[in-house]
């Protein structure tokens, strides 16, 4: 994440939208609106089986603290869930 993009969130969190909504703008609805038009399924911007997914871990639940930020070094890893 960008420091505008970590902005932005702080942002959305100050005007009241709910933690779990904030992150949604963040990740599922830009997935979404990229793709509704082309109808096709998203491929990004959710955890599911068979969908890749950029993740980093942090030591805080960031629902209850938006600004928690990882510590260095980062753990960010990509992954393909599979499909049993």
């Amino acid at each position: 994440m960008t420091i505008y993009s970590a902005i932005e969130l702080e942002l959305l969190q100050e005007a009241r939208f709910h933690p779990l909504e904030v992150f949604q703008s963040a990740t599922m609805n830009g997935a979404m609106t990229l793709h509704e038009p082309k109808g096709t399924p998203i491929e990004f911007g959710v955890v599911r089986k068979g969908l890749r997914a950029d993740m980093v871990i942090v030591d805080q639940n960031p629902l209850e603290n938006l600004k928690v930020r990882p510590a260095f070094p980062v753990w960010s890893f990509s992954f393909t869930a599979p499909v049993p």
